[in-house]
């Protein structure tokens, strides 16, 4: 009995390949974010949109899996990076907790 290897293209078509190359690309676009904010950071207030369009980017090509990755990534880096005092998660200011309407 002879055991074939699987083709390249079941290999390159596997659910779960796909979607872990999907949820590195999202992980990728939360890296490119946070290097786009990084410059801007002292000059330009609203960084935040910056991750918000990177989230916004994940969920429109990537699928909601990997956008959820996404938004996650870029609330943990936003509030460890932009957030003071910064190079911690604790939230010094009010602003930055959600709030009940």
């Amino acid at each position: 009995m002879t055991v074939l290897a699987p083709s390249m293209s079941a290999i390159l078509l596997d659910p779960m390949t796909v979607l872990s190359s999907r949820c590195l690309s999202g992980l990728g676009i939360t890296a490119l974010c946070t290097l786009i904010a990084c410059p801007g950071h002292p000059n330009f207030d609203p960084i935040n949109i910056v991750m918000v369009l990177g989230t916004r980017a994940a969920a429109l090509r990537l699928g909601r899996g990997p956008s959820a990755l996404t938004a996650i990534a870029n609330t943990i880096a936003f509030d460890f990076l932009f957030v003071p005092p910064r190079y911690s998660f604790y939230v010094a200011e009010t602003q930055y907790f959600p709030r009940r309407r």
